[in-house]
């Protein structure tokens, strides 16, 4: 099994085209765990989110949504999305996830 360091570097390694392929073969909704602690602040998180941009622009979509956790918002704001709403999601137990759906619109599309 990989580590989260070793996929992000292996993404970082692709091409724009290789990441898009990438994209295209992963499901709709991604589901990313949270990072080992031992590994947090070092700018993985960042690393993903830059390479998943760059294929997302590069296949044309203009928009891009997504569902985070409170943990998360602070690093996706910094990447310039925008709070459209807050809501739980119910989980086994009667627990419940509180997470943040957020959206940005994507410059110097092709």
């Amino acid at each position: 099994m990989s580590t989260v360091a070793e996929i992000s570097e292996a993404i970082e390694k692709l091409d724009v085209k290789e990441q898009v392929e990438l994209l295209r073969t992963l499901p709709q909704h991604l589901k990313i765990s949270p990072d080992d602690p031992a590994w947090a602040r070092r700018g993985i998180g960042r690393s993903i989110m830059v390479a998943c941009e760059r294929a997302i622009r590069e296949a044309r979509f203009r928009m891009e949504n997504i569902v985070a956790t409170l943990a998360g918002e602070p690093l996706y704001a910094t990447f310039g999305y925008s709070v459209v709403e807050r809501y739980e999601i119910a989980m086994e137990g009667g627990l419940s996830l509180p997470v943040v759906r957020m959206t940005k619109r994507l410059a110097n599309c092709n």
